[in-house]
């Protein structure tokens, strides 16, 4: 909803809610909120850091992917008969969305990273599609047929790694493999 992201997406984006809706808003406004009140209700100082993760899940993935430029892979990797969460691929990923925020609304990177010292800037799209024009309707729509949810999980599973390790496995991969190929092998959480 940043106006300057919106911006940036003119004439890169077909998504009618980029182009054509209006309301738009900083979203540093919204943050800066949450964050007081985290401060105040877990006696956190003002300059005091959290070294709980915190998640800044990115929606409408599908309508903005083209800035990020990268096609996102399974956030699982194998490890021997099961699967675990790859948090240094979801670490790649944050790192690159970061830099992309940084350029268009670097109030929401310094806010999150002043509160804490662990943030995952996630791009999700819970639908993984634009609506379209319903001719008959005069309205748009989501075509169910063609839902694929992109990464809309990933925010959940971070939380879950580091307040259940005995429920989700997850790990850092070794050695350091670039983005588009999921790493196999994984060490401890």
């Amino acid at each position: 909803q940043d106006p300057r992201f919106r911006k940036e997406l003119n004439g890169k984006s077909d998504d009618h809610q980029i182009k054509d809706s209006p309301v738009t808003s900083r979203q540093e406004t919204v943050l800066n909120e949450m964050v007081n009140r985290i401060r105040r209700y877990s006696d956190l100082g003002m300059k005091e850091k959290s070294n709980k993760p915190l998640v800044i899940a990115c929606t409408k993935f599908d309508s903005w992917r083209s800035l990020l430029d990268i096609k996102l892979p399974s956030p699982w990797a194998r490890v021997g008969d099961s699967h675990a969460l790859n948090l240094t691929l979801v670490e790649e990923v944050s790192t690159k969305l970061r830099t992309l925020l940084m350029q268009f609304c670097p109030e929401v990177v310094a806010c999150s990273q002043a509160l804490s010292s662990n943030v995952y800037f996630v791009p999700v799209s819970a639908t993984g599609v634009s609506p379209v024009w319903d001719e008959a309707t005069h309205e748009y729509l989501i075509d169910t047929d063609k839902i694929s949810p992109i990464w809309c999980e990933v925010p959940m599973l971070i939380a879950l790694a580091y307040q259940s390790r005995n429920l989700l496995r997850s790990g850092k991969s070794r050695p350091k493999k670039p983005i588009a190929k999921t790493p196999s092998k994984l060490t401890g959480p």
